[in-house]
């Protein structure tokens, strides 16, 4: 049996502008799918002190650093929902990173200069961070099946975290209409 802990993380400019990520095909896991920004695994050599438990934020904020060279003085980052991908039997997070003062130009230009893991992402794709736009980003005939079993989920969580959940809930039910 596998058994894994993954974080993952939706990354918005403070534009409001959603990143999303292509994984790459050399990755292990959602290989070639869409998915939130960033993806990483909980480790505990890098994520405990002293052989203590693990740290969620502390890794999230490695995640961050390695796969998009962005410092935690950077973002808010706050805690979504714990959630299981039972496709993969992993137990994870999913967080939201708004970032402070990066807007989706400087987002582009900082990403332009390189990061450490880099490698992890295939192709980079910006949605308009608000209900409407972002769900009918989700469910676009040729995406729809293509993503990694957290991101949905995780998209939905971070808009009602921002807009409430009858705001999204009726932009989806509007978005489901317009697709059927």
């Amino acid at each position: 049996m596998r058994s894994s802990f993954g974080l993952n993380i939706a990354v918005v400019t403070a534009d409001n502008w959603l990143i999303v990520s292509r994984r790459s095909p050399r990755m292990a896991t959602g290989r070639d799918m869409w998915a939130p920004s960033v993806n990483e695994s909980l480790s505990r050599e890098k994520n405990s002190v002293d052989g203590g438990p693990p740290d969620l934020f502390q890794a999230a904020r490695r995640g961050m650093q390695e796969e998009l060279h962005i410092g935690d003085d950077q973002y808010d980052l706050r805690l979504l929902a714990f959630h299981v991908a039972t496709s993969l039997s992993q137990w994870g997070v999913m967080l939201l990173a708004r970032l402070s003062a990066m807007s989706r130009a400087d987002f582009e230009a900082h990403l332009s200069r390189g990061v450490e893991d880099g490698w992890e992402h295939r192709a980079i794709e910006y949605v308009l961070f608000e209900p409407v736009s972002t769900l009918r980003y989700l469910l676009r005939p040729d995406r729809r099946d293509n993503w990694t079993p957290a991101a949905p989920g995780l998209c939905y969580l971070a808009l009602v975290n921002m807009y409430g959940r009858r705001q999204v809930d009726a932009a989806l039910d509007r978005v489901l209409r317009d697709l059927s």
